[in-house]
């Protein structure tokens, strides 16, 4: 019995290492089609990408855009708590009446 056991297994190892050379070989048809169609243009050699560059005026846009942005929120802030303060001293007002 440990013969045809011994047989069988030789022989799955026969087929699968002749499916294995034929999975390899295909790998290396499509490998060669995506060299053929040039490479990615990904960073893949471990180098870092390189920085984004932005001029002065970018910046200073960038910078007055969010200075803008800044007095806006601050005005809304100071408006809500001004009308919530008036509506606690209105409705002190009330009760005490």
């Amino acid at each position: 019995m440990a013969r045809a056991d011994n047989d069988l297994l030789k022989m799955a190892l026969a087929g699968y290492e002749a499916h294995k050379a034929r999975i390899d070989a295909d790998i290396i048809h499509i490998q060669a089609q995506l060299e053929h169609r040039g490479s990615p243009k990904a960073a893949t050699d471990g180098a870092a990408p390189a920085k984004r560059v932005m001029s002065v005026a970018a910046r200073r846009r960038i910078a007055a855009a969010q200075r803008k942005w800044w007095a806006a929120t601050r005005k809304a802030a100071v408006k809500r708590t001004n009308s919530m303060a008036k509506a606690v001293t209105e409705k002190a007002a009330a009760a005490a009446s």
